[in-house]
């Protein structure tokens, strides 16, 4: 999680329940919210399947900049950036 002026970004890590292949899935994805109220703004979306590790920093013009170790889908060091819109 990192904040920057009213915006919140937040990366969540998820284990899914068990898929039709007898497996545990995990991933994680990219949200923002209002700092202030804690209303949720917009949801990016997985960043990675398989996300093993990920870090949030704030950046300029009100955005984000993270990246993750996704072992599926993509499996790749993934940089990423996002903002409120």
């Amino acid at each position: 999680m990192a904040v920057n002026g009213d915006l919140l970004g937040i990366i969540v890590s998820r284990k899914m329940t068990r898929a039709t292949d007898g497996l545990n899935h995990q991933g994680a994805y990219a949200a923002t919210l209002s700092a202030s109220t804690l209303k949720p703004l917009k949801k990016y979306g997985q960043t990675s399947g398989h996300s093993f590790a990920n870090s949030l920093i704030a950046k300029n013009e009100e955005g984000f900049m993270g990246i993750d170790l996704g072992d599926n889908y993509p499996r790749a060091i993934n940089h990423w950036t996002f903002n409120a819109n």
